[in-house]
């Protein structure tokens, strides 16, 4: 649109995106399209020639997609029924198709509101805003529409890859990956700004702290416990101290640590009574490290109960398991949708949030709350330090988040697949809630199982070719023979199953049509614990993210649980139980000597 014929071509531009033919006449359309033209402003009239050329490229793009993917099918449906090899390649060409069209559909759209929002402040009233809002409309259902068919498509496509040998393996992001990704995530706005320091307890005169070791979440470093003391040298506050190194760009958030904005944001709200709580953070001189001041928990973490009962062969008790399962489920509703956040100023409002590292190591156990459970330690999530906020539209899932996790722990959508011979990505799904669920599953399998889910128990869909790949000497390989369709002991574990799709199984059978693979608690569990727990925690690990259950069917599903089951009722509201009494969970116990009133015995004074 430049030069003399800028305002034809405008003109033009209206009647191809008019979709409603009784909106104007034809000629009273163009008379108004005139004035609104030469009305425009340098900077709008180029916003609307660059809207006008994704349009077209979009189009273009669509007509020659639907050519080639009519084409295609066409020479599919003259396939041998059994030739899967050819059947995957012309699958690739039509996903090929299918993306670029997706992706010149949403570029118009984008250059659409673009406009949109200059034409807002310039005219609200205007016969091209109304277009475009009509347009835009229309386009997005054609999308939506593309998209279903695509998801049906790569339901086809991604099953035939895990069953083709040297198919599929898994990339993993190299330094320069997330460098480049991660320099668009700095500079977003933090989700909440800077609080001022919070003040620590008003009658402790001095603190004192003490290296934990590994004794806090099992793996981590520079962790001190730090408590306050009054002047007769009693305890009456304590605090854990966390130091936590900024070596990577991707820690932050906005100009903010991802760690304290991600825990201290879900630890605030009102219904986080299972997250561990954040008190202060504070910055070190130098900016390469920084100080979490966290709740602190004294029976330990979940890894080290889990141990404690491998050791003394019991199994862990059902009624805690139900209390762990509760804990988890709402604390993921409340990372899923922020319930009772209040968005301030110019903060964002609620993005979902994902742990991506939920394990045994990252709940703690807290001190009994009175009414609830009260023989057992409250569980409390903690550990925020690869948790991110994302939503379905963020252009950085699941690239940028696809890369983060403990392994044999990670759900499926934290690895980068790709296919070998295209080098095309394969199950792309993105980081979102399910992600959560599947976190709630692993952690709650191994409790069930004291086991057991690490690099060396993962199945073979997840085992990377590449000899850096924390998988590689498991002794699996991608192109093994496929395995029957049954459960399997993994490595000689009896309680730790899982089950494949059977090379040979029909192709009209869709038991497992669209999983690469799923976990399966064994007969031996299933005795031991209720076939509802058993079955809900199965479901929770579905290889597929849309196979697993909603966090919101989840939390009812729990509710409904506790109250039809009266001895969890009665548990969960703190009165007795009738009948024989909960069997004890093998927690650490509180160290005498950090105990509230206890005297203190001063190693060093810190600030």
């Amino acid at each position: 649109m430049a030069g003399s014929s800028s305002e034809e071509a405008f003109l033009d531009f209206c009647e191809r995106i008019s979709i409603e033919d009784g909106f104007f006449t034809k000629l009273k359309r163009r008379s108004t399209a005139k004035k609104e033209w030469r009305a425009m402003d340098s900077s709008t009239r180029s916003a609307v020639t660059a809207l006008s050329k994704a349009i077209s490229a979009s189009d273009q793009t669509a007509r020659e997609a639907k050519s080639t993917i009519e084409s295609c099918y066409e020479t599919i449906e003259r396939l041998p029924k059994r030739s899967r090899i050819r059947r995957l390649r012309w699958l690739d060409t039509v996903e090929s198709c299918a993306l670029h069209s997706i992706a010149r559909g949403e570029n118009a759209t984008q250059a659409a509101d673009s406009v949109i929002d200059m034409l807002r402040l310039w005219k609200t009233d205007s016969m091209f805003l109304h277009l475009l809002y009509v347009w835009r409309e229309k386009v997005d259902t054609f999308l939506d529409e593309q998209k279903r068919s695509l998801k049906l498509l790569q339901k086809e496509l991604h099953g035939l890859k895990r069953r083709t040998p040297g198919r599929k393996i898994i990339r993993y992001a190299t330094r320069d990956d997330m460098e480049a990704l991660s320099q668009k995530r700095v500079d977003r706005p933090p989700i909440m700004e800077r609080p001022p320091p919070k003040q620590r307890s008003t009658t402790a005169t001095s603190w004192h702290c003490r290296d934990l070791g590994t004794a806090f979440g099992a793996i981590n470093k520079g962790v001190h416990i730090s408590v306050g003391v009054d002047g007769n040298g009693v305890i009456v506050d304590r605090t854990v101290r966390k130091t936590v190194l900024m070596e990577n760009s991707w820690d932050w958030c906005g100009n903010l640590p991802r760690e304290f904005v991600t825990q201290v944001v879900l630890s605030g709200l009102a219904n986080a009574k299972f997250v561990l709580g954040v008190e202060e953070w504070a910055e070190a001189r130098d900016n390469n490290f920084y100080h979490l001041y966290l709740e602190f928990a004294p029976h330990g973490d979940l890894f080290q109960l889990a141990a404690n009962h491998r050791q003394a062969d019991r199994w862990v008790p059902e009624e805690f398991l139900w209390l762990l399962f509760q804990a988890l489920i709402e604390s993921a509703l409340l990372m899923k949708h922020g319930i009772g956040y209040r968005k301030q100023g110019n903060q964002p409002a609620w993005q979902e949030m994902i742990h991506r590292d939920l394990k045994p190591e990252n709940i703690f156990l807290a001190l009994p709350t009175k009414g609830h459970f009260q023989m057992y330690p409250r569980p409390k999530i903690a550990d925020f330090g690869g948790a991110i906020f994302t939503t379905k539209k963020d252009p950085l899932n699941p690239d940028f988040y696809a890369t983060f996790g403990t392994p044999g722990l990670c759900a499926p959508e934290q690895y980068w697949y790709i296919d070998p011979v295209t080098e095309k990505p394969v199950d792309r799904f993105q980081v979102l809630s399910p992600c959560n669920v599947w976190g709630i599953g692993a952690v709650m399998y191994n409790l069930m199982t004291l086991g057991g889910l690490n690099a060396t128990t993962q199945p073979p869909y997840a085992i990377s070719r590449y000899p850096d790949s924390p998988m590689a000497g498991t002794g699996r390989h991608i192109n093994q023979p496929a395995r029957h369709f049954e459960a399997m002991d993994i490595d000689g574990q009896p309680d730790i199953g899982y089950e494949t799709p059977d090379e040979d199984r029909p192709r009209d059978d869709e038991s497992f049509y669209g999983e690469a693979f799923r976990y399966t608690l064994r007969s031996s569990v299933k005795q031991r614990y209720s076939a509802e727990l058993c079955d809900m925690v199965n479901r929770c690990m579905n290889f597929h993210p849309d196979s697993r259950p909603l966090i919101s069917d989840l939390k009812n599903w729990v509710d409904d649980q506790f109250w039809k089951r009266s001895r969890l009722k009665d548990l969960n509201n703190g009165r007795k139980t009738v009948g024989k009494a909960p069997g004890p969970a093998l927690y650490e116990p509180e160290k005498e000597e950090y105990k509230l009133g206890m005297h203190w015995q001063t190693l060093r004074v810190i600030n």
